[in-house]
């Protein structure tokens, strides 16, 4: 299948989940019944839509238990209301509201699953990742992608090749000496010697760190510099950048702290899980994770429950929910602090 049938296929499948998650908050709100013809008639166009929405409903359920509570309004009409009737102000203040929620119900925000493959058959073809997944392969290998990696594998029974076509991949890779595991970043080719790595191959460069063991990294670019050295081995904690103009400067070899492993790598961080546990307790455990620290300006939200499922580097989107969910303000006082504050 071609990226572009691939792109198209995928973005499709983004649409209907946010279609699903619109659906679900327009339903919370109270259906018409206009409403819920137009819902049966969505439903009906695809089976898709029906799967998409049971899907999104689990995680609204999950949710469910973290609303934000409805302000208090007078049960008696004002001049030109009538009984039962939602006045048009407050229902789109009510969208506003669950608007935000809708999209990090649609982009799955609280899915719990890491996306794993148990063989390697979905990535035979031109793959595109839309978010992180992880992939076990035949040989027990494993492949992490970031969101927007786009990889192949073809496995044969003298090598192990993965093209990695673009964006950006990590490598844990199960010793067979008699096959050699290989991945391919346009020139480039980096040969895995019984390890673990990281590969970002974007519009400039490709970047190779090694974070355990170590590799063989031959590039036709390397040929083309000054050096003439076609070939080296990177070991672990070490990373090389090649560019693909060529250039008369030699490619280099840097030694990496375990604190910018960590800054390289962060995408791969596995989700921790919240079940009804304070605001307090939550900012503490992401605190922990970053530099920028979170603070709870006001008590008040402290003790407000919370039930997600988050990577913990992903400081943006858990403030994003913070502020869909809650009435809540992120603020940023400095380049090390974010405070959270009551509206």
């Amino acid at each position: 299948m071609s990226s572009e049938n691939h792109n198209s296929s995928n973005g499709r499948d983004e649409e209907i989940l946010r279609a699903a998650a619109d659906w679900i908050v327009r339903r919370d709100l109270g259906f018409a019944s206009e409403d819920e013809r137009e819902f049966n008639a969505w439903l009906d166009e695809d089976p898709r839509h029906g799967e998409a929405f049971e899907g999104r409903l689990r995680i609204w359920k999950q949710f469910d238990q973290v609303k934000p509570k409805a302000p208090a309004v007078s049960s008696e009409p004002s001049a030109g209301e009538s009984k039962g009737s939602v006045p048009k102000g407050r229902r789109v203040v009510q969208f506003a509201v669950w608007g935000g929620i809708a999209a990090a119900i649609a982009i799955g925000f609280f899915v719990t699953q890491t996306i794993q493959n148990p063989g390697h058959a979905a990535l035979t073809a031109d793959h595109v990742a839309m978010e992180y997944e992880r992939h076990k392969l035949d040989d027990e290998s494993v492949v992490e992608l970031n969101a927007g990696a786009r990889v192949s594998v073809h496995y044969s029974g003298k090598e192990r090749l993965i093209r990695l076509h673009a964006g950006e991949a990590h490598f844990i890779v199960m010793k067979d000496s008699s096959r050699p595991f290989i991945v391919e970043a346009g020139e480039t080719r980096i040969k895995a010697l019984g390890t673990a790595f990281n590969v970002n191959f974007n519009a400039e460069s490709v970047e190779v760190l090694v974070t355990e063991g170590s590799v063989w990294l031959d590039s036709q670019a390397l040929v083309d510099q000054e050096a003439g050295e076609e070939s080296f081995v990177l070991s672990a904690g070490q990373r090389s950048v090649v560019s693909h103009e060529v250039s008369e400067e030699e490619t280099v070899i840097e030694d990496v702290t375990a604190r910018e492993v960590e800054e390289h790598t962060y995408w791969q961080s596995p989700n921790i899980e919240f079940i009804d546990q304070p605001l307090s307790h939550v900012v503490e455990q992401m605190n922990r994770y970053n530099e920028v620290q979170i603070v709870i300006a006001d008590s008040e939200i402290a003790t407000r429950s919370v039930t997600l499922s988050v990577r913990p580097k992903n400081i943006g989107g858990f403030l994003a929910m913070v502020e869909a969910a809650f009435d809540v303000k992120a603020e940023t006082q400095s380049s090390e602090e974010i405070y959270l504050r009551a509206q």
